[in-house]
């Protein structure tokens, strides 16, 4: 009997000795530590299938590069996430009556969720030295917040000149991000397989979102990351003509500090990037025509331009990405079933056993911190 064969057997027991008038005793505590014992199991079959969708989409993104990585991975975990619970859970699948009472088999291509659309991730463009999981609370590294340059030919026996390089130490602690799903009905769940997958889905790709939110905006006051608008020593670019003219002029200042186009990237609202890619000249020619031809990627003055969601529109970053770290604490986010608890619908607060409803926890904890501040030119376009 799979696990989830036995939490029906034994809340059906616990259901018959409270409905002959049984609520304590022996045999029900007994009863419902097995619950728990089993929930547990069930949790952690559920999390080893994460873990083995995320290594199965590692490999999967291993030797690939830009989109086609991101695609490979994103595409490998969505496919996994579900289909490796439903076997961990279910034994590959779930046993349904169909209306002439023949026994048959449902799996994912019967179900009707469809997975919505995603994206590239701001966390992605960031460095992980050492790699992207951490052992502790909070992550320390040298913050370079000055570089003035003065080296020069000097005259035998002349006094050298001193280059300054402020470096100061930053600790910057992990934080939490972490959402509920609302409450689900147990038998939709058992009835329809990618419905695990497309919760699961849609909880890790919220928390995505809110942690790319973070590495942009946020304040740097706990519980927020220390964002890209937020840190201090960023360089300025006011806008100049129109938005290519400013994204030249930035990328003019990142040559300065030796920065070649390649190394660069431009994190631009996606209502921006398209005003980019459909400008014209006076003959109604588009100016932009490399983003025409190069797969949809937009690129301008030689730079990468990545579109996203959380920066407002009207301002662009323009950097090096790899001067901010980014790590977790975990290799793949906590994603855990229950159906102990309450939860609230309709204003009216009930509990989520005898009412057979499931909520799930999406949760992890991450750190981003910038090294070099300066490599980081916040432009305004308009």
């Amino acid at each position: 009997m799979n696990i989830e064969n036995e939490l029906k057997a034994t809340a059906q027991e616990i259901q018959s000795l409270s409905e002959a008038g049984v609520k304590s005793g022996p045999v029900m505590t007994a009863l419902l530590d097995r619950m728990d014992s089993l929930e547990q199991q069930k949790n952690a079959a559920f999390a080893s299938s994460v873990k083995s969708a995320v290594a199965g989409a590692e490999a999967k993104a291993a030797g690939k590069s830009g989109e086609a990585a991101d695609a490979a991975y994103f595409g490998a975990m969505t496919s996994e996430i579900g289909s490796n619970a439903a076997k961990s859970l279910l034994g590959g699948g779930k046993k349904n009556l169909d209306p002439s009472g023949s026994l048959t088999m449902l799996t994912e291509t019967d179900d009707v969720v469809q997975l919505s659309g995603r994206q590239n991730f701001v966390a992605q463009l960031l460095a992980s030295p050492g790699g992207r999981v951490v052992n502790s609370g909070s992550i320390a590294i040298l913050r370079q917040n000055l570089r003035n340059n003065q080296a020069a030919p000097v005259a035998a026996g002349s006094l050298k000149p001193t280059s300054i390089y402020n470096i100061e130490e930053v600790v910057a602690p992990l934080e939490t991000v972490a959402h509920l799903s609302q409450a689900i009905d147990k038998k939709i769940m058992d009835d329809y397989a990618s419905l695990n997958q497309f919760v699961s889905s849609e909880l890790v790709y919220g928390l995505a979102l809110a942690i790319d939110n973070m590495i942009v905006n946020g304040s740097g006051t706990s519980p927020e990351l220390e964002g890209l608008l937020s840190v201090s020593g960023t360089l300025a670019q006011a806008f100049d003509t129109d938005v290519a003219t400013t994204l030249r002029r930035s990328l003019e200042q990142m040559a300065a500090i030796g920065k070649m186009p390649n190394q660069l990237r431009v994190l631009m609202n996606a209502s921006d990037v398209a005003n980019l890619d459909l400008s014209q000249d006076s003959n109604q020619r588009f100016m932009n025509v490399s983003s025409v031809s190069d797969s949809g990627i937009t690129r301008v003055w030689g730079m990468e331009v990545f579109p996203s969601t959380v920066i407002a529109a009207g301002t662009a970053i323009v950097g090096d990405f790899q001067s901010c770290r980014f790590h977790t604490r975990e290799a793949s986010p906590e994603l855990i079933w229950t159906q102990h608890g309450n939860f609230t619908e309709a204003g009216v607060t009930a509990d989520l056993f005898s009412h057979n409803k499931i909520l799930m926890r999406a949760e992890t904890r991450v750190v981003s911190s910038v090294t070099k501040p300066g490599d980081f030119v916040v432009a305004s376009l308009a």
